[in-house]
Order: structure tokens, then C-alpha cells, then sequence
């Protein structure tokens, strides 16, 4: 592939620029990249996996008298991998845009290609999507689980119900993603039955913590996440890569964007499930 980063008035379009319109917003918009739901992590360059040790149970204390000795305990350790997968994102433009040098045109161009990216991790953190996608918190099994009352969203007991469970396996939830459609039901109640006063003023927060929201995550469905045990890893930055080969007869410019990007659970239970009403 040929690279045109040297062309004689494209201006427009250079790696260097576009790496900042694509990289940023992916930090800001991913749900992936947000310190209340998952702590990212950088890889090494040409590095395929994150390493993640773990410790499976604790070193044993025990009381001892004055002048006793201490017996002595290993904590069990384990490892979890973070494998790293390709996601990438093409948009082909016109030569006439490449040639632009003007700030609207590299942010077309970029934001096509981000919303793109971006909407693939998502759709990856929160599922269960097949390889080559790498797995999300669907995918893990022997999570905390709380079952909601009712056919419909009636308050908001299942949040709290949430973060004492979390609590009770020894984590304090930092934040929730939630589907938008659920969001506008719980904005929406009302504090009683003969009143048209909300049950709360937004909801931007539930029980303090940060309220996300994906369409990806399931209807009826919230996930209630410690972040400080949930991982994110990118490899590199996003690469970008430019060229006019596959379209040279149409005057076209390709431009194609990649990153490398895995998630890893170590600890199942710091991710709540939390099931807002049942299905009749």
C-alpha cells in the first residue's frame, strides 16, 4: 500500500492529524475507556497479550500470643490474559476532500471513521460477540446477580440492592451502563402515585455513582461495574494509514484506521447484573 503522506498539496489529511481527531474521542466516548467502568491499560509495542496477575485467596492471618511465632502462608496466585484484537475502521473521499486542508474537512473525515470504531467496541465490552471480537461482560459467567419485582421499572431498589451485593464480594461498584430506553423510564417516575414530581432529577447518577448509556446494553438491563478490577487494554495508538491505490481510476483517497484493543475480567464479582423488572 502506498502511503501518501509526502503528496505535494495533501495537506488534509496526514496521519499525525488524524491521530488526535480519532484517539481522543475514543478515549472519551468509548465505554471502555471510562475510569468509572474499566481501568485501561497500555501494552508494549508488538506486544500480542497483557499478562494480569492475580491473587485467587489470600495469605492466612491469625491471632498469635506475645513471643509466639507467625506462621507462615503463600497467597495463591493466578493469571488472567488480556488478548489483544483488531478493530478497524475504512472511509474512502473524494480527492477534492484530501486535498482540503481545512479543519471541517479532516473532522468529517475523522468523526466517520471514530463513530465507527467506537460503536464496534462498544458493541464488544458489553457483549458476547464471536472471534475475532474479543470477549465482553456477557461473556462472563459466575457474576452477581439481582433480580428485579415486577413486569415494569418501579423504582429504583435493584441499584441499591446492586451495590450491597457488590459490597458484600468485597467491591464497590464505580459506575453503571444502562440502555437509553430504560433511562427515559426511570427519569420518568414519579415519587408517588398522585404525583407528577420525578423520583429523581436526572439520571446521570444512581446511588452516586456514573450512569453510562449504550443502546447495546439489553432492555430491562443494567450492569453495575467496579472499574479499579475490570481491564482495558490498547496496544498502541491508533494507527492510520492512507493511499489511493484500490481507487485510483476514481480519483478516490482511502483512509483506514486500526487498533488493537482486548478486554480482561479477573474477578467475576465485580460485575453486577442487574435485571430491572422481569419479563412476564
Amino acid at each position: 500500500m502506498t502511503f501518501l503522506t509526502s503528496t505535494e498539496g495533501n495537506g488534509g489529511i496526514l496521519p499525525t492529524e488524524y491521530s488526535a481527531l480519532i484517539t481522543k474521542p475514543l478515549a472519551e466516548q468509548a465505554l471502555a475507556f471510562q475510569p468509572s467502568l474499566s481501568t485501561v491499560m497500555s501494552g508494549a509495542p508488538g506486544a500480542h497479550e497483557i499478562i494480569l496477575p492475580s491473587i485467587e485467596s489470600d495469605v492466612d492471618a491469625a491471632w498469635v500470643a506475645e513471643g509466639e511465632e507467625i506462621t507462615p502462608d503463600d497467597p495463591d496466585m493466578g493469571e488472567t490474559k488480556l488478548t489483544f484484537a483488531k478493530v478497524a475502521g475504512l472511509t474512502i473521499v473524494s480527492r477534492e476532500m484530501a486535498n482540503d486542508s481545512s479543519p471541517q474537512a479532516q473532522e468529517i473525515v475523522g468523526n466517520s471513521i471514530t463513530r465507527s470504531i467506537i460503536k464496534q467496541i462498544n458493541r464488544a465490552f458489553l457483549g458476547n460477540l464471536e472471534a475475532p471480537a474479543p470477549k465482553g461482560l456477557a461473556s462472563v459467567a459466575a457474576i452477581n446477580q439481582v433480580n428485579g419485582n415486577g413486569a415494569s421499572i418501579v423504582n429504583l431498589d435493584s441499584f441499591a440492592h446492586a451495590v450491597s451485593l457488590a459490597a458484600t464480594s468485597g467491591h464497590a461498584l464505580t459506575g453503571w451502563a444502562l440502555n437509553p430506553t430504560d433511562a427515559a423510564t426511570i427519569a420518568t417516575l414519579k415519587d408517588s402515585s398522585e404525583s407528577n414530581r420525578r423520583l429523581v432529577e436526572s439520571v446521570t447518577t444512581l446511588e452516586g455513582l456514573p450512569v453510562f448509556l449504550n443502546p447495546n446494553v439489553p432492555l430491562g438491563t443494567a450492569w453495575g461495574l467496579d472499574g479499579t478490577s475490570i481491564y482495558t487494554g490498547l496496544r498502541e495508538d491508533v494507527e492510520l494509514a492512507v493511499s489511493d491505490q484500490a481507487f485510483f481510476t476514481s480519483d478516490r483517497v482511502a483512509i483506514r484506521a486500526t487498533a488493537r484493543i482486548g478486554f480482561a475480567f479477573p474477578d467475576a464479582s465485580a460485575i453486577t447484573n442487574v435485571k430491572l423488572y422481569t419479563e412476564e
